[in-house]
């Protein structure tokens, strides 16, 4: 009796196997980058995208130099965000996610510093990499010390998008009451333009992570609009109102050379801007426009 109902035990089907709560997966790149990570089914991806970018650029990252690779993750045709889970994406064990970088971030960019004693520092670099890194060697090159009493002061606060932009700059005064960066009177600027404290960052389209700036009234934002391919483009350039306007000139020939080898003219209000002219000559105040004609 005993031996026929061990006999039957051991004849009935096995109980179903239950899927596994792990699953492996691979991140892969177009420079042969192979990670892998076993996760739970029910856990964020972003656990394995940011151990894919802590694998890739540790050291830079944790220097401060370089910024997190800009791109964008994809699973069989869709874009993997880090706060669905495996799961939500019908993933098996062994599946691959690609990243695909940014190719514009990534294109190197050469830079020079160029000082008043005319002396220049050039260096290439990726697009992703903070602009430290430049100032560092410039500073390093020549022995400069960096100016005392000019370091940034920032000050970082999350806010509703109809918050009064007020609110954020009494944050900043009460953190940072001593304000050493601007002698005399302020004024608070985002994207070249005076940002008034009544405003909300939904009137000035600010986006998350968006920096405003507060700087000396001893400064002006000058914009420079030229008409290309039939578009309308503008450069904004932060400079003294005492600064001749000749750097200006300067720099936007050699952002723009091409437009440049025929000659061009810049127009303020109808005349022609010299460049032994200051701001001040001209009473320009921020977001003024110069009209960058060429020939």
């Amino acid at each position: 009796m005993s031996s026929s109902a061990t006999r039957g035990e051991a004849d009935s089907p096995s109980p179903e196997v239950e899927p596994s709560v792990l699953v492996t997966l691979r991140v892969k790149d177009s420079e042969g980058v192979r990670i892998t990570r076993t996760m739970r089914r029910t856990d964020k991806l972003r656990d394995l995208t940011d151990f894919y970018l802590a694998m890739v650029v540790p050291a830079a990252v944790a220097q401060g130099h370089v910024c997190r690779p800009v791109g964008v993750f994809m699973h069989y045709g869709r874009s993997v965000t880090g706060y669905e889970t495996p799961a939500d994406y019908d993933m098996d064990d062994g599946d691959e996610v690609s990243f695909f970088p940014d190719r514009v971030m990534s294109l190197p960019v050469t830079l020079t510093v160029k000082d008043s004693k005319g002396r220049t520092v050039t260096r290439t670099m990726r697009r992703i990499e903070k602009l430290n890194v430049l100032f560092d060697l410039y500073h390093a090159m020549f022995r400069v010390p960096w100016p005392q009493g000019l370091a940034a002061a920032s000050v970082t606060r999350t806010m509703h998008r109809t918050d009064k932009l007020q609110d954020l700059i009494d944050f900043y005064e009460a953190m940072v009451p001593a304000d050493k960066y601007c002698d005399g009177e302020c004024q608070v600027v985002y994207g070249g333009k005076t940002v008034e404290g009544e405003k909300t960052p939904a009137d000035c389209e600010m986006e998350d992570g968006d920096q405003i700036k507060r700087m000396s009234s001893m400064f002006v934002t000058v914009t420079v609009g030229f008409v290309s391919l039939g578009k309308n483009i503008e450069h904004a350039h932060t400079l003294r109102r005492t600064d001749k306007l000749q750097g200006l000139m300067d720099l936007c020939s050699s952002m723009m050379p091409s437009r440049y080898k025929h000659g061009c003219r810049f127009l303020f209000d109808g005349r022609f801007v010299l460049g032994s002219q200051t701001p001040d000559d001209l009473a320009q105040e921020d977001v003024d426009m110069i009209d960058l004609t060429c020939y």
